[in-house]
C-alpha cells in the first residue's frame, strides 16, 4: 500500500497499478499531526509514504518496516528548507 499525502496525479500512479490512500480521508483520520503518521505507519503491512514535507527529509525515521519518499517537485509546494538539514 501507498500513502501521499499529496495532489500527485493520482491517475498516473493507478495506471502502474500503486494502490493510493489518503491520510485523512482513506487511512488514519482528518487532522492527523506528523508526530501520530510514523507511529501509524509501523501499524500497517508494508507501507510507503510520499511525501512533500520536508520534516520528513530525515535520516532518524529510518525503519525497516516503512519507506518514506520524500519528493522534491519544483515549484510545486515552497516551505523552508532549513528545518531539513542535518
Amino acid at each position: 500500500m501507498r500513502s501521499d499525502d499529496s495532489n500527485l496525479d493520482k491517475v498516473q500512479l493507478r495506471s502502474w497499478r500503486v494502490p493510493i490512500r489518503h491520510f485523512g480521508y482513506d487511512i488514519g483520520r482528518k487532522g492527523m499531526k506528523d508526530e501520530s503518521i510514523i507511529p501509524f505507519l509501523l501499524t500497517l503491512p508494508r507501507p510507503t509514504f510520499f511525501t512533500l514535507d520536508w520534516d520528513y527529509f530525515n535520516r532518524n525515521l529510518r525503519h525497516a518496516r516503512y519507506c518514506l519518499v520524500h519528493l522534491m517537485l519544483g515549484g510545486f509546494r515552497k516551505q523552508n528548507r532549513s528545518t531539513a538539514r542535518e
